[in-house]
Order: C-alpha cells, then structure tokens, then sequence
C-alpha cells in the first residue's frame, strides 16, 4: 500500500536536491493512481490519491475537476424506508420505530464522512415520484426496488415485541426500634441527679416498593439497492429497568435517633423514571450500534492494491 512518507515531505519542501522535479514526479503518479482507481470504480481510494495531488501542487492539471468526480462518485446514500411495529403498541405516546430511524439518521449524519448521505424522507419521496414508485410498494424483497435509482442503500425496521410491565407498588407494614432521650434523676453517691437517660422505643412505618421493566425486540437490515444483498443484520434485543424502595414513618420521630437503615429509606427516591426516559434510553443505545454497524461496513475505503503499472499522463 502506499506510503504518504514522501508525498508530506515534498509538500514541505517542493523539491529534494539533485532531484528539481520530485515533485512534479510524484503528482504524476498519484494522479495515475487515481485516474486507475476512477476507472475501476473504487472511488474513494480515487479521492485519496487525487487529494494527494493537491497536496503537493494544487495547479496540477486538471486534478481539482478529477477530486470532484471521484467525490460525487464515492458519495453512498442510504435510505431510511420503512420501521413496522407488528405489536401495534408504543411507549409513552411515542412512534418507536420513527424515533428509532430519526435517532440512528441524525447520530449516522454526525459521525459519517462525507462519503455517507443519509437521506431525509423529502428526498426519497421526491426519488420515489421521479420514478413512479411509493414507499408502500417497496418492501426488503429486491424485486421491489432492484431498478431504484439514486439510492445506494436500503434501511428496514421491524418490531417484534413492545413489553412494559409496571405491577401495582407493594406495600408492607413494619416496625423496628430506635432510641429515645428523655430526661431522668439517677441516683449517685452524692445523692440523685439529674441526668439524661434512653430508651428504646417501636418505629412503626410503611416500606412501598415498586418497579418498571421495558423491553423491546426486533431486527434492522440494510440491503445493497445494486445487489439485494443484506449487509447489515442488526438483532434489537434491547431491555431498561427502574426500582424504587422507600419509607414513610407512621410517626413523629423529632425526638427519636432512628436507624440509619431507615433514615436511608425515608430520604430514597419515590418516583419511578417514566417510560419516556427509559425508552429514550433504549432509542440511542441502538441507534449507537447500528451506526456502529454502517460505520463499520460501508463507510469505510475499499482495501485494495495499487496496480503494477500505471499510466502517468495528466
């Protein structure tokens, strides 16, 4: 593979002694690369090569027109078509798969080079109108969308499952004990005094627990509109989970030292996080995976060796 060793070098110094026309020499034949990878359609490794050139001589030829093409070329764009909720339920009012599908756009359009262009629902309908096609005929079997045009990649949702399960808040009465001061006479060799003395006394409270558990299965796919080839086959198999423990004392305890166990559980949170945080929780978890996954998979250049012989003319 190549080495930029040489190529940052002569950028720094244009020439090297004895050698006046390095740099000429090397725009050339990176030039060459890149006009060889254009040709084989490997345009990214293309970009490379031309941005090489520029590096070192940016009035080269017509190199500038050339990183153009190559850049228009290595452009995948990936559509965001359909997420079905086959269980026809959702959480806290929310279109899971919609949210799902806005989170992974919106983290993938953050991450991705240049090379990657998510495109938004506009575009794909007015993609979808240009060739007479509609977002409901277009399913994950390639007959429906192997003459697509425009679009790259294909991305499909579905979900399986949609479980919450939120049981009624157990209740339990209780007592332990504590301390109380009060004060005394105690008897001493001098004679009685007055002293404080303790006691133990019965706390009597109410100790509530309660819980939520949210779960949500399913899969998400992405297909090559070229191919039909699944790339990417991402499981959603995702679960978050919130439980409260707390204590509400039957009593007026300002004059009891209370255990701290139970000054623990009187002070403990007694709100369950809601459904829209848990699931929002969820939503960026997979959304951060199967951006992982697309990252991984397509944004990435092509590994490939440089040719034998190359053709260096501008």
């Amino acid at each position: 593979m190549k080495s930029n060793t040489a190529s940052n070098y002569l950028t720094a110094n244009k020439t090297v002694s004895g050698y006046k026309d390095s740099a000429d020499k090397a725009s050339n034949l990176y030039y060459g690369l890149g006009n060889y990878f254009l040709k084989k359609g490997l345009c990214r490794n293309a970009y490379n090569d031309f941005e090489e050139v520029i590096k070192i001589n940016p009035g080269f030829g017509d190199v500038a027109s050339k990183i153009n093409d190559s850049e228009t070329c290595a452009v995948s764009k990936i559509a965001f078509m359909r997420f079905d909720n086959t269980t026809g339920r959702d959480i806290a009012g929310m279109s899971i798969g919609d949210f799902i599908f806005d989170e992974t756009k919106t983290k993938l359009s953050n991450k991705a080079s240049k090379f990657i262009s998510p495109i938004d629902r506009d575009e794909l309908l007015t993609i979808l109108d240009e060739q007479r096609l509609g977002t409901q005929g277009i399913t994950d079997d390639y007959s429906t969308f192997k003459k697509l045009k425009g679009v790259h990649y294909l991305i499909f949702g579905k979900l399986t499952q949609v479980n919450i399960i939120r049981p009624n808040p157990k209740e339990e009465n209780m007592q332990t004990k504590g301390t109380q001061s009060y004060d005394c006479i105690l008897k001493g060799p001098k004679g009685p005094y007055e002293s404080t003395c303790t006691r133990d006394v019965a706390i009597y409270f109410t100790k509530t627990s309660a819980k939520i558990d949210i779960a949500l299965t399913g899969s998400i796919k992405v297909v090559s509109v070229a191919t039909g080839e699944q790339l990417i086959f991402h499981t959603i198999s995702s679960k978050r989970s919130d439980s409260i423990v707390y204590a509400n004392i039957r009593a007026d305890t300002s004059s009891i030292i209370i255990p701290g166990s139970l000054e623990d559980l009187s002070n403990a949170r007694r709100e369950l996080k809601d459904e829209d945080s848990l699931a929002k929780d969820m939503i960026a978890e997979i959304a951060d995976e199967m951006v992982r996954k697309i990252l991984d998979k397509i944004d990435r250049d092509k590994v490939v060796s440089d040719p034998v012989e190359i053709v260096m003319t501008r």
